[in-house]
């Protein structure tokens, strides 16, 4: 029973480090660059492409610290377009 608890308490901070540094998509475009590239010309926005690395910390930071921000997230929907994809 105490490993049972054990592993389900880490699985449970598994799965909340893993939301803490998630990729934000709510904010990230969900299509090819071509497709993002459009889209952004379209609504006359700038395309803010980030490439990350999945073996970076700086990566997974900049999830967490930079994309998470609410005046990031403000400025980013009204004048971005933002590509997120991983090298």
């Amino acid at each position: 029973a105490a490993a049972a608890a054990a592993a389900a308490a880490a699985a449970a901070a598994t799965r909340n480090l893993h939301e803490l540094f998630a990729p934000p998509t709510d904010i990230n475009f969900a299509g090819s660059f071509q497709q993002a590239r459009a889209f952004a010309t379209g609504k006359r926005r700038w395309l803010l492409v980030n490439v990350q690395d999945v073996g970076s910390f700086a990566s997974h930071r900049l999830n967490r610290d930079v994309f998470r921000d609410d005046c990031v997230r403000e400025v980013l929907k009204h004048g971005f377009v933002l590509w997120q994809v991983a090298a």
